[in-house]
């Protein structure tokens, strides 16, 4: 009876892992952004977070059907899951994005980027279906240049998102260039 009860409830977690992703969820994102900030704040250390927004989900979800786009955003959370140091934090951070928390990355977060965007953009260009591309934008903040709190540097990672849209087209043909 006991087992029976406990599959019943859900486990702690439950309460902080996305079911479709297996990633945390965008709440234990923000917690665990918070106190990395306050590490770095109180080491005097530093710490950076990666946020990425996928594009063409709903060509897909069109032509292939309703999980399809579900689908699509498990295998990219095992992709960038694997592309990223163990240390680091993968989350679920909206439908159709995932952020990174990453400790002890600091300005050094442009060399990370680019090398997650590289190998994102080949990922991608290997997913194009009938429906037409899936893109991303990829955004990027570190502690303490860009933000002391974990409010500013999400909003400084998705200004650095929103401004690279218009100079990055993850997973088009001609992604592969700096950004202006």
């Amino acid at each position: 009876k006991d087992r029976i009860l406990r599959r019943q409830v859900p486990t702690a977690s439950d309460d902080v892992v996305d079911g479709s992703t297996g990633l945390y969820n965008e709440e234990y994102f923000m917690c665990r952004l918070m106190e990395e900030v306050h590490r770095a704040s109180s080491t005097n250390g530093v710490m950076a977070t990666l946020i990425i927004e996928f594009d063409g989900l709903h060509g897909l979800q069109g032509f292939f059907g309703e999980s399809s786009a579900d689908d699509f955003i498990a295998d990219a959370a095992q992709f960038l899951k694997d592309s990223v140091r163990r240390l680091d934090v993968t989350c679920r951070r909206s439908k159709n994005g995932i952020a990174v928390v990453m400790p002890t990355t600091g300005s050094n977060i442009t060399t990370a980027a680019e090398r997650i965007r590289v190998k994102l953009d080949s990922w991608l260009l290997a997913r194009n279906t009938p429906s037409g591309p899936i893109t991303a934008k990829v955004g990027h903040a570190s502690f303490p240049e860009d933000g002391q709190t974990a409010r500013a540097l999400m909003e400084s990672a998705t200004l650095a998102m929103m401004t690279s849209s218009q100079n990055w087209n993850i997973g088009s043909e001609n992604s592969i260039r700096k950004a202006a």
